[in-house]
């Protein structure tokens, strides 16, 4: 088991308390409201500053760099307190329950897409010879959560071989273009069982079954999403995820860098609604963010056959090292029910909102009722 040094982040002393059960507080809200008790003063710290410097850290795999601030405020790299976050090969679904799943807690789960073909047959190239001539548009279906073909400069769509040949020859200074967020099923559905069986950590699912059809139009039952992008190209804004839904990321082919914060960070990251006023965590303007100087950052890598958890309410981005294909599903039960059923009664219009509180718990009891 690989694991992280969390000697500036420290979580694993709150989060090897044990699950409870029965009545009384949920696990994840006890160990984070602990989590700020103990350690609420190192949110008051003052930002440490150094010379320029560089690290590697060989057995992860990890490259972080610093640069320290200059008075006139110009655009700085800010430190990386904490270094990574825990890889665990195959754990039980207790185990991932248990120390991920209630405590909100990020892990890279490794071995979970064994048994999915694409791990083996998706790649720029498959995408290019298979799907040649398809454009990348989705007339008449509705694409959720921000879902983007990306476009040529006089608004037409590419084709499936002129975006992949943009993305194969994507750099640091010439990004590629995003595809993201899109349907698999409503764009592609001849891919979806490629993508299954799905692992048990996904599980359960309150997006999906006659209780949650009035979801289905915003979130899509937690189907699959899929995301192609080239070196250099980056999600365009620092965020959690819309109405504190669980996301499973499936790195299929590439290497992704990805960058978390915790939600005790939230107070330096210039939030509105659940997306950061900074949109490139590696390059800020202190002048104008000054708190974002005291934010503790997470950067680690993503790899094929990786699969990573990430918990509602967890700020984060990422940039493409190499051309990537990834896929990643959203989830909603017990563990996550309480914040996703406060942000869609919140958003809803003032005269709407007790019909859509009854909904929600009807859509609860009917999960109690099935066990789940």
């Amino acid at each position: 088991m690989l694991t992280s040094n969390f000697t500036s982040y420290p979580l694993k002393k709150v989060l090897s308390k044990p699950l409870t059960s029965g009545g009384g507080e949920r696990h994840g809200e006890f160990l984070f409201a602990k989590y700020r008790e103990t350690y609420s003063s190192d949110l008051t710290s003052e930002p440490l500053t150094v010379s320029k410097s560089t690290f590697r850290l060989s057995r992860m795999g990890i490259k972080i760099g610093h640069r320290s601030l200059s008075a006139s405020g110009e655009r700085r790299q800010p430190l990386p307190l904490s270094t990574s976050i825990e890889r665990r090969h195959q754990p039980s679904y207790s185990e991932f329950a248990q120390e991920f799943l209630y405590p909100h807690k990020p892990v890279v789960i490794t071995g979970a897409l064994e048994r999915w073909n694409a791990l083996s047959r998706w790649t720029p190239q498959f995408f290019k010879e298979t799907f040649a001539s398809i454009f990348l548009k989705g007339d008449g279906q509705k694409y959720t959560l921000g879902g983007f073909f990306p476009t040529k400069d006089d608004g037409q769509p590419y084709t499936m071989a002129e975006f992949i040949d943009i993305v194969v020859g994507s750099n640091n200074e010439h990004p590629a273009p995003y595809l993201r967020n899109v349907h698999l099923e409503k764009f592609l559905p001849e891919l979806c069982a490629d993508v299954n069986p799905m692992p048990e950590y996904l599980s359960p699912n309150w997006l999906e079954g006659p209780f949650a059809q009035l979801l289905e139009t915003r979130l899509n039952a937690g189907r699959c999403e899929l995301f192609i992008g080239g070196k250099g190209t980056k999600f365009p804004m620092l965020h959690y995820d819309t109405w504190h839904i669980h996301t499973f990321i499936a790195q299929i082919y590439g290497v992704k860098e990805y960058i978390f914060l915790s939600p005790d960070q939230t107070a330096y990251l210039y939030a509105k609604g659940n997306s950061s006023q900074i949109t490139d965590p590696q390059n800020v303007d202190f002048a104008k963010f000054p708190l974002y100087a005291k934010a503790k950052l997470i950067h680690f890598e993503l790899r094929p056959g990786d699969m990573l958890f990430v918990p509602c309410g967890w700020w984060h981005t990422t940039r493409i090292l190499t051309p990537s294909i990834t896929v990643a599903a959203s989830r909603v039960n017990q563990s996550n029910w309480k914040e996703f059923a406060h942000d869609l009664r919140i958003g809803a219009p003032l005269p709407l909102r007790p019909f859509v509180a009854a909904y929600l718990m009807g859509v609860r009891a009917a999960q109690a009722v099935a066990g789940l």
